[in-house]
């Protein structure tokens, strides 16, 4: 038997390469490797017009020459029949087309046959491979070695199976596969067991990859729920710290309003001891006299306790929201600012709906605004002699508006946007902490679910808060 190996350029050469070699005498088969069907076509026409015995195997595979593997027997087979002809060489000529790698094993698990695709995936000669056990092939080879034995009655018990095998090449690189066998019982007690081996080197390493990918994004992403948790928690406390100082900066705004709202009736019970001692150094103070100055006293100090308890229910905080009127957090906050905006002569307008309500924290509600009061009133000073404040608050679409319109000339254009932030101030740092807007911004926004902003309108700036509406217990349904 000859082998020959023809890259095929046209059918012409062809032609006279085969019926210079190849004698009408000789049985013939052949692999052919190739890309075009038109070439397939051509040959296959050709040698079917032969008056000869062949067998043509066609194999088609991308991106390839054509190419023709030829086997040539001697034998005479004018008297063979041609449906018996070179059966087992077809079937021969069939594995040794195939991609997937090919063994045959004995009784013993001894390798008799291989393909060429399996030789050349493990880098070897056929013959060096005849004879050899697989497990002798293997990379851990004490421990496939175990592992084919426990197979072994398996093999003989079991027709088919599939398992993941890795080989050694002869150049010692690794060779992940997947076997598919199968036990074959023949005739006089004979027992083969063929396999197939598919290489998957790549699916494995792509898997390995993907998983130390997959591990590294892991350990990425633990470090980084921990660096984000770290800068939440530090957040939190710079959050912490800031409404801290902005608290303790009311305080010290809520002491100047106290002093506003004590200091005419400081004077109201200063005149009346003044009173009741010069009355006395004259002879005139009568019983009358006396008692209608005590109401008139009494009151007073009446009005300075409210007062204070005032400021006390401002500083109080309650964990739990409610449900308020606006209206009622409005008067509650000119309760407080009231006579500080009279001392510098701003009037005030004020235009709200009685039935309008929200859920929230009254007493933040009421530091955010005076906060933008604080804000507007500091502002008019700068600007003229008397200022003007409007605070109006409607229902719009199921939500409440309320605005805060100073006529303190505005805000640069620059500035504007920044207002928010905390520690921004355009004020000397001797005057103001820059945290009062900004806390206004949180409360709003974050505790209590709305917006606002800023924008500079009729000659001053006005302030613009949207809230979720609220509803009484009254008029809630279920």
């Amino acid at each position: 038997m000859d082998h020959f190996i023809y890259n095929y350029i046209d059918l012409t050469q062809f032609k006279d390469y085969f019926e210079t070699h190849i004698l009408l005498d000789h049985k013939v088969v052949i692999q052919l490797h190739t890309s075009k069907s038109s070439d397939v076509r051509d040959i296959c026409n050709y040698l079917d017009d032969r008056e000869q015995l062949l067998q043509i195997v066609p194999v088609m595979e991308e991106g390839i020459a054509t190419t023709l593997y030829i086997s040539r027997y001697g034998t005479d087979v004018k008297t063979m029949p041609k449906e018996d002809f070179f059966e087992d060489d077809i079937y021969k000529a069939i594995i040794d087309s195939t991609k997937e790698g090919f063994w045959l094993l004995d009784e013993e698990l001894n390798i008799i046959s291989i393909n060429n695709a399996f030789a050349n995936m493990l880098g070897y000669e056929k013959h060096e491979l005849i004879g050899k056990k697989p497990y002798e092939l293997f990379a851990l080879i004490d421990e496939q070695q175990t592992f084919c034995e426990e197979q072994a009655d398996e093999a003989f018990n079991s027709v088919q199976r599939s398992y993941e095998l890795t080989f050694v090449s002869k150049e010692s690189r690794s060779i992940h596969t997947i076997v598919n066998a199968t036990t074959m019982h023949l005739p006089n007690q004979l027992v083969r067991t063929f396999a197939f081996i598919t290489d998957i080197s790549e699916q494995k390493e792509l898997e390995q990859t993907l998983k130390e990918q997959k591990h590294s994004i892991n350990m990425m992403n633990q470090s980084l729920a921990q660096r984000i948790e770290a800068e939440v928690q530090a957040n939190r406390k710079k959050d912490h710290i800031m409404y801290q100082q902005a608290r303790l900066a009311s305080m010290g705004e809520m002491v100047a309003n106290i002093a506003h709202q004590w200091r005419q009736p400081l004077n109201i019970i200063a005149l009346i001891i003044q009173e009741f001692y010069i009355s006395g150094q004259l002879g005139t103070l009568d019983r009358e006299k006396l008692e209608k100055e005590y109401t008139r006293a009494n009151s007073v100090l009446q009005y300075m306790s409210n007062t204070i308890d005032d400021f006390r229910t401002f500083f109080k905080h309650n964990d739990i929201g409610e449900l308020f009127q606006v209206k009622s957090a409005v008067d509650s906050v000119f309760t407080l600012v009231s006579k500080a905006l009279e001392h510098n002569n701003i009037e005030v307008t004020v235009t709200i709906d009685d039935d309008l309500y929200i859920f929230g924290h009254k007493n933040e509600f009421v530091q955010a605004l005076i906060n933008l009061i604080n804000n507007a009133r500091e502002a008019m000073m700068v600007q003229a002699d008397q200022g003007r404040l409007e605070i109006t608050a409607y229902r719009e679409d199921g939500e409440v508006k309320i605005t805060v319109q100073d006529s303190g000339g505005g805000i640069r254009s620059e500035d504007i946007d920044k207002i928010f932030e905390p520690y921004f101030t355009t004020k000397h740092q001797t005057q103001g902490t820059g945290l009062g807007l900004y806390m206004s911004h949180q409360i709003i926004v974050n505790n209590m679910g709305g917006s606002i902003y800023a924008m500079n309108r009729d000659a001053g700036t006005c302030f613009y808060i949207t809230l979720p509406e609220g509803v009484e217990e009254g008029e809630r349904v279920g």
